[in-house]
């Protein structure tokens, strides 16, 4: 059905020509992409095989649940970001300039959601689980950490959009060879701290992976690495503002009931964060406000 429905929407039909010279660019695509593929399930499972293998499975429990929820609400973004930005980053792989403009445009409105997100829930996971799955409370170190592992490899995301784009796939698969004994060895070596060490090792790996990413991504687009963190800077002030906020006012609620004090990190972070963003970046608040009235008119 979604076949015949693009064929329907593409106003394009199937004969009996084969033209060789489009399959040689499809397969020269594809093949780079199904490597991706494979390398990405390699990485994005061999946490749950060094947990069952070395810690077992009670611990792996504990690590798939603490690991799901930081990644069915932040994850999901990164997912949006892929089927919106392809198709642009695509069409404007012949223009420089504006490729360039794009990719810092969404690396800072993608920042502006998924920084809070992974600070907000890192901050709420101990009264989220004492009322939500209280037998999970074991967890809670486990998913703060995960929680910054997402927000950090949002960034790390936009790249390998940028790459599939431009038609340069061949880049994921020459970075996965360095990312991919990394990733095994700092897992590995996480382990012998518990699930908790498994997590620390995620963040140090995003970390890395995504300053590899940024390096990369600078040279084939040919801008300064100071744009991204230009571009980055006020969803990062804001989160850290938050934290802040949400610290302090942790001490005088640490006596009320979870429920309380659940509410009251929602309030204030979402206050503190947007209040953050309005001071340190009015005009890129104003356009996103444009832009999203602009898109519900729509």
């Amino acid at each position: 059905m979604g076949t015949t429905l693009y064929w329907t929407l593409a106003k394009w039909r199937p004969t009996f020509v084969f033209d060789w010279q489009a399959t040689r660019e499809m397969l020269s695509f594809g093949i780079h992409i199904i490597i991706i593929a494979l390398a990405g399930a390699l990485m994005a499972n061999f946490d749950y095989i060094v947990v069952g293998r070395l810690l077992g499975t009670i611990a792996l429990g504990y690590y798939v649940f603490a690991y799901r929820v930081p990644e069915i609400i932040i994850a999901s973004i990164n997912n949006l970001v892929d089927k919106v930005a392809y198709p642009l980053l695509a069409q404007l792989q012949s223009d420089v300039d504006k490729l360039q403009s794009t990719y810092i445009g969404y690396l800072r409105y993608i920042a502006i959601f998924t920084f809070p997100a992974s600070v907000g829930l890192a901050l709420i996971s101990g009264p989220f689980l004492r009322i939500a799955a209280p037998r999970w409370e074991p967890a809670t170190l486990v998913m703060q950490l995960i929680a910054l592992k997402m927000g950090i490899i949002s960034i790390g995301y936009v790249p390998g959009v940028l790459y599939k784009a431009t038609n340069r796939p061949h880049i994921l698969n020459q970075l996965a060879i360095v990312k991919i004994p990394c990733t095994i060895a700092l897992l590995w070596l996480g382990a012998h701290w518990n699930i908790e060490g498994v997590a620390a090792a995620h963040l140090i790996v995003a970390l890395l992976n995504v300053a590899l990413d940024t390096v990369v991504a600078s040279y084939v687009l040919k801008f300064q690495i100071s744009s991204t963190f230009k571009a980055l800077l006020p969803a990062f002030t804001g989160s850290v503002v938050m934290a802040l906020v949400v610290a302090g006012v942790g001490m005088p609620l640490a006596a009320a009931p979870d429920l309380v004090q659940l509410i009251g990190f929602i309030l204030v972070g979402s206050l503190s964060y947007i209040g953050a963003l309005v001071l340190v970046d009015r005009d890129g608040m104003a356009r996103a406000s444009r832009t999203f009235r602009a898109a519900l008119s729509r």
